[in-house]
């Protein structure tokens, strides 16, 4: 039968209308993931084209091809590990060439960064043994292949938790939020694989850092309890069992010298090898990024002397800490009640209760061992579960291995102070010179390390305003004065003096007083009358031992210190009640839980009485009905908002000002220029800002902004999104598809109290930004380490606000000088990776502000910081990136933040609420795959809303301010040309589903006429 032609048109047309759908589909797939396929193409979709006259790009590199970066970077980050790792114990320099490493870490398991966001590229890495054998030292090679060939059968901690975690333990019963070791037992080891390899033993042992995840103090913090039964506390961060019998079988071999190297950001408890005679050195090394191996092998070698000083208490049994008390899994009682979805969407099942106020970290353990001395606040009492061992009596000998800011350096140092000028104020800068001199046999480097304490009146106690004992205000190194880069080393010979100034904010002192009344409202910061004390010291401990032998010698005249202490006087009490011609006022009320009346209340530890605020853990709680209504999330009302709204009910869109976003460089934030640009602007493309689909707008000439993340550094590569500029690398180049996120963990950075060094990070990474094309650096991490057993803790510099926020500041000073936007995270009280999302976290305000928002502060106000990302977790029961106090009330009111605000990545639409966070003052959600829909943010909703439009405008406003005075516009000129075209394999693909739509159109014509004449015949 012959077959009808009909048929074969209609054949025809499926096959033209399959083709058009597989050719939508990969086109959406590759148009959501453009610019991996423009950097796997060497294609560039931008269609607004830059100069290419190095004269029009106003942040320019320092650098003329990438080979140049690339070598600095890997010379930087060298001394940067040289400088930021820290010796605890003995000198680390080794006696002999011949050296043998222990430890699963010891090779390629070595946690060089962290996961997910904080990854360090494994092409790039250089392990311990590499790095060794740069400084001329002989590794072992039949243990660098024992350690390998175990790689299958054992793996180094890894720290567990998650997003949606309601128990410690799994439907079989197993602990599944606990960690394991699997460090090699010693029954694996022989004698005979060590050779003549016998100078030093490096022993490397640590614990696993990474994103959404966490460890746990006690029995829930162990997946498998056998690893621990020797362990003196029973916590994952002191030795398992294997652990232990390596150092005990390397002690039985002969070695001329055994070091251990302690390979983690976290703070471990490792008083058994403080106290063991057998090791001989003890080096933190923290996460040494991709090249940290080349500077600890320097300090191994002798070629470097250590100069590095502990961001982070090391306690003896960090599950003591009054943190630690209230750390792990809580989920609310009615949890039914609260959570109406069925895919835990509403993220408002978890809570987390900081009951210890501001002492965490040194804070607590320097200022109850103040107490102790002085025999006030029932100091040296101890409840059960506060001290080691169970003790009733507390004693910081027993408590603290090493105290923060500790280290033991290249020589010795004696420090006076000379000279002091306070601005109590805090109008103008405080200076405090200290004179250094070397009194050792070595040519040194020398930290000085500036605190101040504070007067304890009988108006904090009644009050509430709590004081630490000590508390960093400053800090500086030898030499740089004299440094102009990383590649200067100046060090301080012996018997030489050198005079340093350090540099402070007074403000930095004041109190925060929620009982403050004035102007009619509540809370204001305050600086008591009273003796105020400056001291330096090798660290916290060392500081305050110089306070206590100064100011009250009758009982402290036997303490040991190197530090010194100088008094102010201030003669009458300041009080801040004004910021930035904003009110200040409690602004943060909701996070303290005994404002909701629940079955639950939190007794706030003070140094009053020590013993009898000491926390306890808040295992249950019930929300209350006001709290689920916040809990749930919606807050937005529309017709209440109207009601208050008292700015313009109609705007201008599609204006033809010919505004262009380069016109706007360096102009007033206020300049009416830039009201003209946003009439210009669509509505459609004010959502999409917002909502993050931020593609180029052509028609502003605005590019598009690039954004990478990680605070170890770009996890980007050189010459990825470069086509079309003069930064542009070609494929041959050796340089092209080198990885830059390669840089040592933010304690790392921190430990190394160096100014100059932390301003070269900024160098460096700003350079790296420019050569990879990129214009938004998610990082640095600012949360504070409330407790070692946040598996995050490698993002974050310390346990201590001010070395966070100076840090963080000097890294910006450069930073800027580059045109690079920042989102520094994550803002605010993050301080649990498991159920981030959504976990309420209940704090007082005097710890909010005094704690993490003062690292935050500093670096916005010292170094200029211009961009944030909010966090995933509440404040008290609302999320921070929709809290209007924090944001509105605190950032941009008392700070005066006009920068650019994004929440963390969106996970579920229920729980990031675009008009909730639009009206706290954030200017775009995070998260390419957002959709407007779901959140009803469409033209025609947003159009009946005219404070929806307002906050639309002024969130565009923040981001164009921060944008065009930014990288971003590099190479642009006022003569930019936006040609509005396709990359050519967008275009190519749109011309190839066009022409099977015409071939479509075609033969469904050509079938209906033919099936017809056929039907009629």
């Amino acid at each position: 039968m012959k077959k009808k032609r009909s048929h074969v048109y209609r054949g025809a047309a499926g096959i033209f209308l399959a083709l058009m759908v597989i050719l939508g589909v990969v086109a959406q797939v590759a148009d959501s993931w453009a610019d991996k396929v423009n950097e796997l193409q060497g294609a560039s979709s931008a269609t607004i084209q830059r100069s290419g006259d190095l004269a029009d790009y106003r942040f320019p590199s320092d650098y003329t091809n990438a080979s140049e970066l690339i070598i600095d970077e890997i010379a930087f980050n060298s001394r940067l590990a040289a400088e930021g790792t820290v010796a605890l114990k003995g000198t680390p320099e080794l006696p002999g060439k011949k050296v043998t490493l222990f430890g699963m870490r010891s090779g390629d398991k070595m946690q060089f960064g962290g996961s997910m966001g904080e990854l360090v590229s494994a092409a790039e890495t250089v392990n311990l043994a590499s790095g060794m054998a740069s400084s001329g030292f002989e590794i072992n090679p039949a243990m660098v292949q024992f350690y390998k060939d175990h790689e299958a059968d054992y793996e180094p901690t890894r720290s567990a938790g998650g997003n949606i975690v309601s128990s410690y333990v799994d439907d079989d019963g197993e602990n599944s939020q606990g960690a394991a070791i699997g460090e090699v037992p010693v029954s694996e080891y022989s004698a005979d694989l060590l050779g003549d390899y016998k100078d030093a033993a490096v022993i490397v042992l640590g614990r696993d850092a990474g994103e959404s995840a966490c460890f746990y103090p006690g029995i829930n913090g162990l997946s498998n309890p056998d690893e621990f039964t020797n362990s003196s506390t029973g916590n994952i961060l002191s030795l398992s069992n294997e652990e232990r019998d390596l150092v005990n079988w390397v002690k039985n071999q002969g070695f001329g010298k055994i070091v251990v190297l302690l390979n983690s950001s976290t703070a471990m408890e490792i008083e058994e090898l403080k106290q063991d005679a057998a090791i001989d050195s003890i080096l933190w090394i923290g996460n040494p990024g991709a090249y940290g191996t080349y500077g600890i092998a320097q300090l191994l070698s002798g070629e470097a002397l250590p100069s590095g000083h502990l961001p982070d208490t090391f306690a003896v049994n960090s599950a003591l800490s009054p943190a630690a008390q209230n750390f792990g899994i809580y989920t609310f009682a009615n949890v039914d009640d609260i959570e109406t979805t069925t895919n835990h969407a509403l993220r408002a099942e978890w809570y987390l209760v900081e009951a210890e106020g501001i002492y965490t970290g040194y804070k607590y353990y320097e200022t109850r061992y103040f107490d102790s001395v002085l025999g006030q606040g029932n100091a040296s009492s101890a409840q059960s579960g506060e001290a080691v061992n169970g003790s009733r009596t507390w004693n910081y000998e027993n408590e603290v291995s090493y105290a923060f800011g500790y280290g033991i350096e290249g020589s010795t140092f004696a420090e006076e102070i000379t000279d002091a000028k306070i601005d109590w104020t805090g109008s103008a800068p405080s200076t405090v010179t200290v004179k250094v001199t070397n009194t050792g046999d070595r040519a040194a480097k020398h930290v000085v390390q500036l605190y101040a304490s504070l007067p304890y009146t009988d108006y904090d106690r009644t009050a509430g305003v709590e004081k630490a004992a000590v508390q960093l205000v400053s800090y500086a190194k030898t030499g740089e004065a004299q440094e102009k880069s990383f590649k200067d080393v100046v060090l301080l010979s012996p018997g030489e003096t050198e005079e340093i100034t350090l540099s402070f904010n007074a403000q930095d002192l004041y109190s925060y007083d929620r009982m403050q009344a004035h102007d009619d409202v509540t809370g204001a910061y305050i600086l008591e009358a009273g003796d105020y004390w400056f001291a330096t010291g090798n660290g916290a401990h060392d500081a305050a031992n110089a306070v206590l032998k100064a100011a009250y010698p009758h009982v402290a005249s036997g303490l040991e210190t190197t530090g010194v202490a100088w008094l102010e006087t201030l003669s009458e009490t300041h009080t801040l009640t004004e910021s930035n011609g904003v009110t200040i006022q409690n602004q943060l009320d909701e996070a303290d839980l005994n404002t909701w009346n629940t079955d639950a209340t939190v007794t706030w530890l003070t140094r009053d009485d020590w013993a009898g605020t000491f926390p306890k853990t808040v295992e249950s709680m019930t929300a209350t009905e006001a709290m689920i209504t916040l809990l749930r999330n919606v807050t937005y009302d529309a017709a209440a908002e109207l009601a208050s709204y008292t700015g313009p009910a109609i705007f201008t869109y599609g204006a033809q000002n010919n505004v262009k976003a380069v016109d706007l460089v360096g102009l007033d934030y206020n300049d009416p220029k830039y009201d003209q640009l946003l009439d210009e602007m669509t509505l459609q493309d004010l959502i999409n800002q917002y909502i993050a689909f931020t593609s180029e707008i052509t028609y502003i000439s605005m590019p598009k902004e690039n954004p990478a993340d990680s605070p170890l550094g770009f996890i980007a590569t050189i010459g990825q999104r470069t086509a079309g500029s003069i930064y542009e690398v070609d494929k041959d180049d050796p340089a092209y598809g080198h990885y830059t996120d390669v840089y040592p963990g933010g304690p790392i950075v921190a430990a190394t109290f160096s100014p100059l060094l932390q301003k070269e990070e900024g160098r460096l990474i700003a350079n790296d930004c420019i050569w990879d094309g990129y214009t938004h650096w998610y990082g640095p991490g600012l949360n504070l380490h409330r407790t070692p057993y946040n598996g995050r803790n490698i993002a974050y510099y310390s346990e201590d606000a001010m070395l966070t926020g100076l840090a963080a500041a000097y890294v910006h000073q450069s930073l800027n000088q580059y045109g690079i936007i920042t989102n520094a995270k994550h803002f605010a009280f993050n301080d649990q990776e498991t159920n981030r999302d959504g976990l309420a976290v209940f704090l007082n305000e005097q710890a909010a502000r005094e704690g993490e928002l003062r690292g935050f502060q500093v670096a916005i106000r010292d170094g200029g910081m211009k961009g944030l990302m909010t966090a995933f977790n509440r404040i008290g029961v609302t999320h921070v990136a929709a809290h209007r106090g924090l944001m509105n009330g605190i950032l941009r009111g008392e700070w005066g933040f006009n920068g650019y605000v994004i929440t963390d990545s969106v996970k579920s639409s229920q729980y990031f609420l675009p008009r909730e966070t639009l009206m706290a003052g954030n200017d775009m959600m995070l998260g390419g795959s957002n959709n407007g829909k779901v959140w009803n943010m469409t033209v025609d909703a947003v159009s009946a809303d005219p404070v929806v439009q307002a906050g639309l405008r002024e969130s565009y406003h923040r981001k164009l301010y921060v944008g065009v005075n930014s990288v971003q516009l590099n190479g642009m000129t006022p003569d930019t040309n936006a040609t509005g075209g396709l990359v050519w394999w967008a275009l190519t693909l749109r011309i190839l589903m066009g022409l099977c739509f015409v071939g479509f159109v075609v033969y469904v014509v050509l079938f209906i006429r033919k099936d017809r004449k056929e039907g009629r015949q």
